[in-house]
């Protein structure tokens, strides 16, 4: 039943990260990382973590945004790049900020100090699978990511 699992993850991600994007106006397809860090490390384009938490696929169409979620059983290593634009996020998403190239540590080391849960939206993801399906290492850009500084 594992294989089977891994087997759906993969034929998801395959379809998420597929061509065809944004095939229409108003449809879309998005894929998070959710959860709260620890083992932060970064250096000068880099930043390296253990996220507690999952993998977050949605998809866009006209009729709204159903979205799947795939908690991980085991921290998930992550390898992150902050792409340009690059945008801090409040909580619910509902507003947000650009910030300037190489921010994003700084944003993540406040999310550990203060134990929050972090939302971090990736683009062009490399994503490495269990063999039952978990999602084991992620390395990406991200284009907007939780700030807990903002309301």
């Amino acid at each position: 039943m594992g294989w089977l699992k891994h087997l759906m993850a993969v034929a998801i991600v395959a379809n998420l990260l597929s061509p065809d994007v944004a095939s229409a106006k108003g449809d879309g397809r998005a894929l998070y990382l959710v959860g709260t860090i620890s083992e932060l490390s970064s250096t000068d384009q880099v930043v390296s973590f253990s996220l507690t938490g999952g993998l977050v696929v949605e998809r866009c169409e006209r009729s709204g945004c159903p979205a799947e979620l795939w908690a991980s059983s085991s921290p998930i290593q992550v390898e992150l790049r902050q792409n340009e634009p690059f945008f801090a996020m409040s909580a619910g998403w509902s507003g947000g900020a650009f910030r300037q190239p190489s921010k994003l540590p700084g944003l993540l080391e406040r999310s550990v100090r203060l134990g929050s849960e972090v939302k971090l939206e990736l683009t062009e993801p490399q994503i490495t699978f269990r063999r039952w399906g978990d999602p084991a290492r992620v390395v990406s850009a991200v284009h907007r990511v939780t700030d807990p500084e903002l309301e």
